[in-house]
């Protein structure tokens, strides 16, 4: 079966902070939806068809794509590497965020440490409630991306919206979450597993700004790669044919693919292995983002 380009609808998770919209998700626990279906039977009847002939029947997506709507800042929290996620039981994850919106100048988010910590000292902080005089606070705006590779403690502020790419997994480690009633009780902390994820020597990291006003690449690492396209109105960019899945999410304006599918802000479309990618705006301006190299056949 030709799948060509599928566009996507998410799955909208309620989180006691705000909301998520999972893009791209075939996860038991909110799985987005392909040509009126659950991705997760779409992707069981027509595997194959979209990510190629490596697909084996019972494979999980390899990403987890979402839109973060903070309207009150996130708990403080890291992801496991492999070695830590093994032993606690729980999946690896690195992710990327990509802001997209923020409600004014005091728009912020933590990551990694303001400095030099031990394991021990910030188990101190822990037990004081002292977490985020530890934390690294950057400003953010709009455009601007990070790396939140596993092991890097990390948490964002309130009127914050974030394009978020991660590998498929669900399993965080929570800190710290301000001491916030959830359905009249705390939600459970994580320390230990989150003492023995996280990455101490992790000082300072900063935020990145596109420098190309056409083609940047915007993150490269084991698990996915990111670009982002600038394209005019009625312009064509072609993308061409590489035999593997991607993914292609809207930051601004609109654009059609391969003349079949269109996507506006803050919406995303799947295109099948063997499709070969024509771009065309229908805004003065578009951006991009396109996610690769999650999978190879």
């Amino acid at each position: 079966m030709k799948i060509g380009i599928i566009k996507m609808t998410p799955a909208i998770v309620p989180r006691p902070w705000g909301e998520e919209h999972w893009l791209i998700s075939d996860r038991p626990e909110g799985t987005s939806f392909a040509h009126s279906s659950g991705f997760d039977t779409f992707l069981r009847k027509h595997g194959k068809d979209i990510m190629g002939p490596r697909w084996e029947s019972g494979q999980r997506f390899p990403l987890l794509i979402k839109n973060l709507i903070c309207k009150e800042k996130l708990s403080v929290q890291v992801h496991p590497d492999e070695n830590a996620a093994k032993k606690h039981g729980g999946e690896q994850k690195d992710e990327w965020w990509f802001v997209t919106d923020v409600e004014n100048e005091r728009a912020h988010v933590y990551a990694g440490f303001s400095r030099s910590m031990t394991q021990q000292q910030f188990a101190d902080a822990m037990r004081c409630n002292d977490v985020e005089n530890c934390l690294h606070k950057l400003a953010c705006k709009c455009g601007e991306y990070l790396f939140i590779p596993a092991g890097r403690v990390h948490a964002i502020g309130g009127g914050v919206k974030i394009f978020e790419v991660q590998e498929s997994s669900d399993t965080t480690y929570r800190v710290w979450d301000y001491n916030r009633l959830h359905n009249g009780a705390l939600r459970p902390l994580h320390k230990k597993e989150a003492l023995e994820s996280i990455n101490f020597d992790d000082v300072a990291p900063q935020f990145s700004s596109v420098q190309s006003s056409d083609f940047c690449e915007l993150n490269m690492c084991r698990a996915f790669r990111v670009t982002q396209w600038t394209v005019f109105r009625d312009e064509e960019i072609a993308l061409g044919h590489r035999e593997q899945p991607r993914i292609l999410y809207c930051t601004s304006g609109g654009v059609s693919i391969n003349n079949t599918v269109h996507i506006d802000a803050e919406e995303s479309a799947l295109a099948a292995h063997d499709c070969n990618l024509v771009l065309r705006g229908t805004e003065p301006v578009s951006t991009i983002l396109m996610i690769d190299n999650f999978f190879s056949n």
